[in-house]
């Protein structure tokens, strides 16, 4: 079988990701680490992948983050899962950028979404009593 160059630097960016996930697996609990693995599998991959973008595409043009992260959002993701999803590739592109794949970290030059204010809901006096019962 015979790659493409697109894709073989499309699987070189999947096998730093796949990098930084091993080294994550020693770090945190086990659910996070099934968390991070399944969005890297079922959702960072795949919109990069249909993107045809590589690292070096990430490394010149950090636009392909902030695209994935709107799409996200379109597809109704809280800005707080988005920002979450950006914590993860920000380190996954670390991790690249501490072994010497890349000279900068892409994800630094992105805007991430705003953090959504909390607003709690209070039982009124009758509600409370309804619950009480």
């Amino acid at each position: 079988m015979c790659l493409s160059l697109l894709d073989f630097l499309f699987l070189f960016f999947q096998s730093v990701i796949r990098g930084w996930l091993d080294m994550m697996k020693q770090c945190v609990e086990e659910s996070t680490f099934a968390t991070y693995r399944s969005t890297r599998k079922k959702r960072v991959v795949p919109y990069l992948r249909d993107k045809q973008c590589t690292l070096t595409d990430l490394k010149e043009n950090p636009k392909y983050i902030q695209e994935y992260y709107q799409s996200e959002l379109k597809q109704g993701l809280t800005a707080n899962t988005v920002i979450h999803r950006h914590a993860n590739i920000r380190k996954a592109l670390l991790y690249a950028f501490q072994v010497g794949l890349i000279k900068s970290n892409p994800a630094d030059r992105v805007e991430r979404p705003k953090k959504e204010k909390f607003i709690a809901s209070y039982y009124n006096n009758e509600e409370s009593d309804t619950q009480a019962r």
